[in-house]
């Protein structure tokens, strides 16, 4: 099995419709958002629930 890696990825899915305004399409992008620092150094954006 080869060695797994874990990166954090930004998407965004989009739907394509036609002029009835019918989904004829998804379009996916995706952008790896990997900080170049270690994993360890990431900060939460929000505070957790409490």
């Amino acid at each position: 099995m080869p060695p797994m890696h874990i990166y954090l990825e930004w998407l965004t899915i989009t739907a394509i419709k036609d002029e009835a305004g019918e989904v004829q399409h998804y379009v996916g992008m995706f952008s790896d958002i990997t900080p170049r620092n270690s994993i360890n150094s990431l900060k939460p954006m929000t505070e957790p629930a409490r």
